[in-house]
């Protein structure tokens, strides 16, 4: 397949070169970097309420699992996702040159794009929602524990996360993989390590690694037919906020405070709806991953041979 660049793409290729393997290096230089200070910050931060619990006596095992369980922690670890943003925009500028609309962020209705991105979540978010309900694969009721405060904080930092995803594996690795290997190669690449990043998951499975996988193709196909980091990110941000905290379904795993629904896997359907690790660990989301990926593809751009 012979894709065009798009014009984020070209302003890459012209503002950075071709230096695919320093783009690789790069990205899992920055995810560790990022992962190691977001880390450090939020044990130093939680550490102390964990002392409290448990004293001198408590087991490694136990303070893991009371820091998965602790509120604080999960919306510090949204929030401290905003490293990955500043290290990955920071370090393409002064080491490749790289400016903002090389990343896909132009000032032109990014209002209007953001919420289009936003719209394409929620639809693809309910759609999921609703053939697993009419599937009878999960039960669903109000959680008498919804909290307006987790609510926001939720939102604001999925906002965050699902922005620094998309910056680092489409805006940074994939346009800098593309200006060397070309589009089809450079959307699977940065699709695999996307998936790779959720291998240590709560409950992920294969199918889980598979999908994640697919959401990635799915996020760069939208990415290069839009061309908008703005639009990207919000369907990116929004996809994991609706299924979490509206639907109150586990996001790759993690289980959210406050959520306003209480969404039940039922155990001997685990493989249509995800089980522990939520809607992205089941059939239902294959099927409509590829379904969207197709029609995705089928309105990419495709350069003309010459006669």
């Amino acid at each position: 397949m012979n894709w065009p660049f798009n014009q984020s793409m070209q302003l890459t290729q012209k503002q950075a070169g071709k230096k695919p393997f320093r783009v690789i290096a790069f990205t899992a230089l920055i995810n560790l970097v990022s992962l190691l200070f977001a880390s450090l910050i939020s044990v130093f931060l939680i550490g102390p309420l964990i002392y409290m619990k448990f004293g001198d006596s408590f087991l490694t095992e136990d303070v893991g699992q009371a820091l998965l369980n602790e509120p604080l922690m999960v919306y510090l670890e949204l929030f401290l996702t905003i490293i990955t943003i500043i290290t990955t925009v920071l370090l393409a500028k002064w080491l490749q040159g790289r400016r903002l609309n090389s990343f896909g962020f132009y000032k032109d209705n990014f209002l209007k794009k953001y919420g289009m991105g936003v719209v394409i979540a929620a639809a693809l978010m309910f759609f999921i929602f609703l053939v697993n309900l009419l599937m009878g694969t999960i039960s669903v009721q109000m959680n008498p524990q919804a909290d307006g405060v987790a609510f926001i904080l939720l939102l604001v930092g999925f906002m965050i996360q699902g922005m620094s995803e998309e910056i680092l594996l489409r805006g940074y690795l994939m346009n800098g993989l593309a200006a060397a290997w070309g589009v089809p190669l450079a959307i699977l690449i940065n699709s695999i390590f996307f998936s790779l990043l959720h291998y240590g998951n709560p409950g992920v499975t294969v199918l889980a690694l598979v999908n994640i996988a697919l959401a990635g193709i799915f996020f760069s196909l939208l990415f290069y037919i839009t061309d908008n980091m703005w639009l990207t990110g919000a369907a990116h941000s929004f996809w994991n906020f609706i299924m979490g905290v509206v639907f109150g379904v586990q996001v790759s795993g993690l289980v959210l405070p406050g959520t306003l629904l209480l969404t039940k896997s039922k155990a001997e359907a685990s493989l249509i709806n995800g089980g522990d690790f939520g809607f992205e660990g089941g059939l239902v989301v294959t099927v409509i991953l590829v379904a969207a990926c197709i029609y995705l593809i089928n309105k990419c751009p495709k350069q003309e041979k010459a006669i």
